[in-house]
């Protein structure tokens, strides 16, 4: 039986990741790094850095309906994560993990899928 990701992860615009997701590249990000997966579902991943004073502001101002919180985050060890099943865009599902790398700069990996 085939799996719900079929195809190999493969390098995918920025922009078009995070649009599935109902989002954008925030000003000042750097190292953008995205893939999509598609099979059944669809699967879309962002990875980037951007200023770690900025995240929880630029969160609450453009996802309100995100639900950020510390401590169980699943198998990373991450400082903030967040989930949400409203994306604004085409997937059903989002997940957010932050990661504070040092005391000035915060690395986000936003996924974005159907179920």
């Amino acid at each position: 039986m085939a799996g719900a990701l079929d195809d190999p992860a493969r390098e995918a615009p920025c922009a078009e990741a995070l649009a599935f997701g109902g989002g954008t590249l925030p000003p000042g990000a750097a190292d953008p790094r995205c893939t999509v997966q598609r099979g059944i579902d669809t699967h879309h991943r962002a990875d980037f850095r951007m200023p770690r004073a900025e995240v929880a502001d630029r969160a609450a101002r453009n996802r309100p309906d995100l639900r950020m919180r510390t401590g169980v985050c699943g198998p990373q060890s991450v400082a903030v994560c967040g989930s949400t099943d409203g994306t604004g865009g085409q997937a059903h599902a989002l997940d957010i993990a932050v990661t504070h790398e040092d005391a000035v700069t915060a690395r986000v990996s936003v996924e974005a899928f159907t179920v």
